[in-house]
């Protein structure tokens, strides 16, 4: 079991010590609607939460799953997908005077992995008995992982051989090139002063000491400059000597001759060279998001509330047997949080740092004391604002004019929908089970500077379905023991993402709660 899921056990064991310490009482209590967003006048509901998320894999719509950023996950590392690469790529074609030959290193793979804790802090005033006003306070702590690595899968260059343990076969051929074309100039300029410079045999001299040096110069400038070079073994690789077979059939028409093979790259590119020499210097001083520090609780989204009872039917005596109460939430949004520089790579729910508003409706039924059903309905806008996205370029995740850029948008609206049945073990203490849907619009970011040349980043909408089980406590009207008030409601639930549409993360979550209601007139 890893950290972090063991972690998140134990918080949740620790939450349902306090249901289990209420069991023997709960007995004395009534049975009781639940997340009732309405209060008494005069009343004071205060509420905390905290949901702890984890992530790494989203559905791909065909009834499977794979890792977030799928564009990082398996992107070949050549010059079609890291930019970077070009120059190296041009300097391969000229060593093997083939303008169509393509420089490989493998792929890249890659995963992240998304912890992240949110504990919003609530808290209500009843104005009347129908209308209570509110306000939420979030705090937010995201723990992103992710790791890059590269498989050699189809490489055809590797390390440059003369900055490895080649570098004396590198050496060594090269002097033995260079007084191999002194013998040949030697050999040329003697043809030239017996036959003269305008002679065939001086002219054909002439080019092919040209042509071998320029193709010594080639390679002793890749020796001295470049990271990489044709591999061995590979097809690029055995071109290479080909070429200076030809060289070496070239020399010996004038007697000369030359080291028999090019030393070739015999060490692959690791991982560690992956980062240090092209991504952190592609990704800025920031680097590539490789681990997030130690993170501390960061202000979220505060909400202000207002909340307009609609329905209150009590279950009072024999001939009344069910309980129900529906309310209606408004609700204003701040961007108070710091926007998700990550929402391409890892797009969870709910986004952070944008404004807007919102809608829920909370309707709980009861009857005959022993079954309840909860049901909830939200609609969530979200207002444009401006801030630096990582990887802004969908097409191309290693785009160097793309890597972080500021952009301007806002994820696409969301609707929720939760249902949840509850079978009431005691009067107090209910068991549920319940189905969770979740929609969430395109979301469309696109660039603030004129001179971006990239398409708009976009989030597509999804969709996804959710199954939980929870334990609850609720005492809200009666006695807990005499004449000792206890108006709480506590909370433990688990629920996981059992299916979703393209791009959907696929999540598992522990959330435990605790609503107190104090005053009233």
């Amino acid at each position: 079991m890893s950290p972090t899921i063991s972690n998140s056990v134990r918080a949740s064991l620790r939450a349902l010590l306090p249901l289990a310490v209420l069991l023997p009482f709960a007995g004395t209590v009534e049975a009781q609607t639940v997340e009732d967003l309405l209060i008494p006048r005069g009343a004071i509901l205060l509420e905390v939460r905290s949901s702890h998320t984890q992530a790494s894999r989203v559905f791909d719509g065909e009834g499977g799953r794979h890792r977030f950023a799928p564009e990082f996950r398996t992107a070949p590392f050549s010059p079609a997908t890291f930019p970077a690469l070009e120059a190296e790529e041009d300097r391969l074609r000229a060593l093997l005077d083939n303008p169509s030959a393509s420089l490989s290193l493998g792929r890249i793979h890659g995963r992240f992995h998304v912890n992240e804790q949110h504990t919003p802090f609530r808290v209500g005033w009843g104005v009347i008995d129908r209308v209570t006003v509110g306000a939420t306070v979030p705090f937010v702590r995201r723990r992103v992982t992710s790791s890059l690595d590269l498989h050699p899968e189809g490489a055809n260059s590797g390390i440059n051989p003369a900055q490895g343990q080649s570098a004396s076969e590198v050496a060594a051929f090269r002097s033995e090139a260079a007084e191999a074309l002194q013998a040949l100039q030697s050999s040329v300029a003697a043809t030239c002063q017996d036959q003269g410079s305008g002679s065939e045999s001086c002219l054909q001299g002439q080019e092919t000491l040209d042509r071998l040096s320029g193709f010594v110069d080639l390679l002793g400038s890749a020796w001295d400059d470049a990271l990489l070079f044709p591999l061995e073994g590979s097809g690029v690789g055995e071109a290479l000597r080909g070429r200076w077979a030809g060289a070496l059939d070239d020399l010996s028409q004038w007697g000369v001759s030359g080291p028999e093979s090019i030393p070739l790259a015999t060490t692959r590119l690791s991982g560690s060279a992956l980062r240090s020499d092209f991504v952190d210097p592609l990704w800025g001083g920031e680097g590539f998001p490789t681990s997030t520090p130690d993170y501390k609780a960061e202000l979220g989204d505060v909400k202000l509330h207002l909340v307009v009872g609609l329905i209150d039917i009590r279950a009072g005596g024999n001939q009344e047997r069910i309980s129900l109460r529906s309310a209606a939430e408004l609700s204003i949004r701040f961007p108070t949080g710091a926007p998700d520089s990550m929402a391409l790579l890892t797009p969870l729910e709910p986004p952070r740092g944008y404004g807007g508003g919102g809608v829920r409706l909370v309707t709980d039924l009861v009857l005959d004391d022993r079954l309840g059903i909860l049901s909830e309905v939200e609609l969530e806008s979200y207002s444009d604002r401006s801030f630096v996205l990582l990887g802004a370029d969908p097409a191309n995740p290693w785009n160097p004019d793309a890597v972080r850029r500021t952009l301007e948008g806002a994820p696409g609206d969301r609707t929720r929908v939760r249902i949840t049945p509850r079978y009431i073990l005691v009067p107090g203490l209910a068991l549920g089970a319940g189905w969770e849907w979740d929609r969430g619009g395109e979301g469309r970011w696109s660039p603030v500077e004129a001179d971006l040349e990239i398409d708009d980043s976009v989030v597509p909408g999804i969709h996804r379905h959710r199954g939980s089980v929870e334990l609850r406590f609720a005492g809200w009207d009666s006695r807990f023991a005499g004449h000792l008030p206890f108006p709480i409601e506590l909370l433990a639930r688990a629920s996981r993402t059992f299916s979703g549409s393209a791009g959907a993360p696929d999540d598992r979550r522990i959330e435990i709660g605790a609503r107190v209601l104090r005053g009233g007139w």
